[in-house]
This record gives C-alpha cells, sequence and structure tokens, in this order.
C-alpha cells in the first residue's frame, strides 16, 4: 500500500492510551490510524455487530483461569469471532462437547496452537495475558486470596 490506508482501533476506555500508542507506531509506516475509545458496554454491542476493523482490548482470564472460558470470551459467539477459522471452532466445539478430560486438553492444545499459528491474538503491554497451555505451567494461588492474577502467581512445576 504505497499510498498507505485508513484504519480504526477501537479500544475499551481503560485502554485508550495503548490504542494511542500503537496508532502512533501506525501512522509512523503509513498507516493512518484513529483511534475510537468507548465504554465497554458500547465496544461489546460494536464487537457483536462486526463493526470492528481492529481491537486492541484487555482481557485477562479474571477469575476464570480455564482454557473454555478464555475460548469462549474470545470466540465463543459467532458474531464475535473475528478469525472464522474452520480448524480452530471445530477444536472449541470438540472441547465443548465432552467431559472427557483428555478429550478437552488434547481440543484445547489444538485450539490455543492454531491461534499461536494464525497470530491470531498479539500481547501487548508490560504484562500482557499470554495465555500458557502446557502441563508444566501451575498458578499458585495468592498469598493475600482471593483472585488477585498476577504474573508471579504463574510458575513451572
Amino acid at each position: 500500500y504505497p499510498n498507505g490506508f485508513d484504519l480504526t482501533i477501537d479500544t475499551h476506555t481503560a485502554v485508550k492510551p495503548l490504542g494511542e500508542a500503537i496508532s502512533g507506531y501506525l501512522r509512523a509506516v503509513g498507516i493512518r490510524a484513529e483511534v475510537n475509545s468507548v465504554l465497554q458496554t458500547v465496544f461489546f454491542k460494536r464487537r457483536s455487530e462486526g463493526e470492528f476493523q481492529s481491537i486492541v482490548a484487555y482481557a485477562p482470564a479474571r477469575n476464570f483461569p480455564e482454557a473454555t472460558y478464555i475460548l469462549d470470551n474470545l470466540l465463543g459467539v459467532p458474531a464475535d469471532d473475528y478469525i472464522r477459522d474452520n480448524i480452530l471452532s471445530k477444536a472449541i466445539a470438540d472441547a465443548n462437547t465432552t467431559h472427557d478430560v483428555e478429550k478437552r486438553r488434547a481440543a484445547h492444545t489444538i485450539a490455543f496452537d492454531r491461534i499461536n499459528n494464525l497470530y491470531a491474538f498479539m500481547p501487548l503491554g508490560s504484562l500482557p495475558a499470554v495465555y500458557a497451555h502446557s502441563k508444566d505451567v501451575k498458578i499458585e494461588r495468592h498469598p493475600l486470596g482471593g483472585t488477585r492474577e498476577m504474573v508471579s502467581n504463574l510458575v513451572w512445576q
């Protein structure tokens, strides 16, 4: 694109500064990036209506550090699935339709590997939400209790 192109970056209000920083980098290479920062309810409505070109958001595992929650949060609603990849969709469906732990683990591995291979999500920021899916990763209980999520809670077994 020798003349560049226009791009709208939609963000949650809480991460507007991150969207602005990214837009500055994009402008430096000829992409005319504009940031549209909205409240979370508007963000979800616009996402479900398929109105986004690109998204800068925060989506940690919150209280549920479990693969199904993460995948449903990112891709669980068909209108929110911007990737539209058959392999990924099948892996998520396979995981959601069995109670067999090994089958779920295998399907989740396929799903997360596919996300990584497609570069579908890119973690940004000083403490990005990276989705680790390995038997070698353990989430330690935070010493102060509750559902505090901190990088320091992730350890190798």
